[in-house]
């Protein structure tokens, strides 16, 4: 039998796995789905105290009494339906035998665990670790967010700018691009402006989307603040919102379904051979990833909930602690959990192309820094030490030049960064 040190450890590294919240005293038996071997045994100690080990060891007593009572009849049966009869009863109890055998370990272990503490005190113990691993995501789930926008950022960049105009992500205003002139063509055209009923709600919703994600983009690159806003509301609502734009800005939308219907009016074919090469135009590469944006985004707004009440609560509160649980199974049952709390592998693998710097002409230019995403920057509140080509690649000459220039003027904490990028990128790299 373990000590009591070790065996804490090994049922709270149990309660963290799917289902563990049942390690709670609160939670009902009910919801004792399939458990481990250990987590059993912690909820037979719960339910029968002292007389968990002496029932147990009746139990067990009684199913080994049945199996040596089985093996001489097996032995003389002699018609084959009976002895295939006999043999799986025998298997079912030999399976039987060893599951109780295997439960009575996993109690002895639940009782040196208790030793010197109470049950109340480890359900404490695992909502401690819960949150923790509630913060890992929620940290890890940003980081992700900011990881992914680094790499599409240039292509919504240019599907916003070819529907609200050249200058509208970072100056706002009044839109002019392709939306401003399909609407122009929905209300004035003289063979089109009978559909302005059904083609305008469908363009406005789409400007309207466009500027939500205008709008969030600003936040988070500190166009419309001192600085850039890192928050994971932000984050969520740019991820949402570059979901619903990939849908609204494609063909399917604005052409394939109302080309769908089977009678179409003329204002419908003129619609569909005037507007529809304009729309088919639109960049679309953001649609390939939009079922990414849509999970981490959901993703970090249910774990920000999930922490806000975590918070609230007192350490052990059941509810707040098995809200978080089921939260975390979740995520882990829909294969979030490579993406939010495997983080570290999945920029390891990030892309890098070393570009001479002498070729990156915008690397000296103010104006030209200012139209690539603030996360290409090590200080990006100032579009400073860049590290990332415009495609968002990582370059390793760049990375160099950032190490040597953050500690020529003193940037401890952007040299480190720098460093800290080298090593996982270019220790390879020529």
């Amino acid at each position: 039998m373990p000590p009591p040190h070790e065996a804490r450890e090994m049922l709270l590294r149990e309660a963290l796995k799917p289902g563990g919240y049942i390690l709670h005293p609160e939670a009902p038996s009910t919801h004792a789905h399939n458990p481990t071997p250990l987590l059993e045994a912690w909820r037979l100690h719960l339910t029968r105290g002292e007389r968990a080990v002496p029932a147990l060891k009746e139990e067990l007593a009684a199913r080994l009494k049945r199996l040596a009572a089985l093996w001489p009849k097996y032995q003389r049966a002699k018609d084959k339906q009976r002895r295939w009869e006999l043999e799986s009863l025998i298997h079912l109890e030999g399976s039987e035998v060893r599951r109780l055998g295997e439960l009575f370990h996993h109690l002895q272990v639940v009782q040196s665990a208790l030793q010197g503490t109470t049950a109340e005190e480890l359900a404490k113990e695992l909502d401690r670790r819960v949150r923790g691993k509630l913060d890992e995501a929620r940290q890890n789930a940003a980081q992700q967010a900011q990881h992914l926008w680094a790499e599409v950022a240039p292509d919504a960049q240019r599907l916003i700018e070819r529907l609200m105009g050249p200058r509208y992500l970072e100056f706002g205003g009044r839109p002019n691009g392709l939306i401003d002139a399909l609407k122009e063509l929905a209300t004035h055209h003289p063979g089109i402006s009978r559909g302005k009923k059904e083609l305008l709600p469908r363009l406005e919703r789409l400007e309207q989307q466009a500027e939500k994600v205008a709008g969030a983009w600003r936040r988070l690159e500190g166009r419309s603040t001192s600085r850039p806003v890192y928050e994971p509301r932000v984050w969520a609502d740019l991820l949402e919102g570059l979901h619903e734009l990939a849908y609204l800005a494609s063909p399917r939308y604005l052409v394939d379904e109302l080309a769908a219907r089977p009678n179409k009016p003329g204002w419908l074919q003129a619609w569909l051979r005037v507007a529809a090469p304009h729309v088919r135009a639109l960049p679309q590469t953001l649609a390939e990833r939009a079922p990414e944006f849509l999970r981490l985004g959901t993703a970090i707004k249910e774990l920000e909930r999930a922490v806000a009440t975590a918070r609230q609560a007192p350490v052990g509160d059941y509810g707040a602690m098995t809200r978080a649980h089921i939260l975390l199974d979740q995520l882990q049952a829909k294969g979030l959990a490579k993406a939010i709390l495997g983080l570290r592998g999945h920029l390891a693998k990030a892309k890098v192309r070393n570009i001479p710097v002498s070729r990156l002409r915008w690397v000296d230019r103010p104006k030209e820094r200012e139209k690539l995403p603030a996360s290409h920057f090590l200080l990006p509140g100032k579009r400073k030490f860049p590290y990332k080509n415009k495609d968002g690649s990582v370059n390793c000459r760049l990375v160099k030049a950032a190490i040597s220039r953050a500690a020529q003027h003193g940037y401890k904490k952007v040299e480190a960064e720098a460093r800290r990028l080298h090593q996982r990128h270019c220790q390879n790299e020529a």
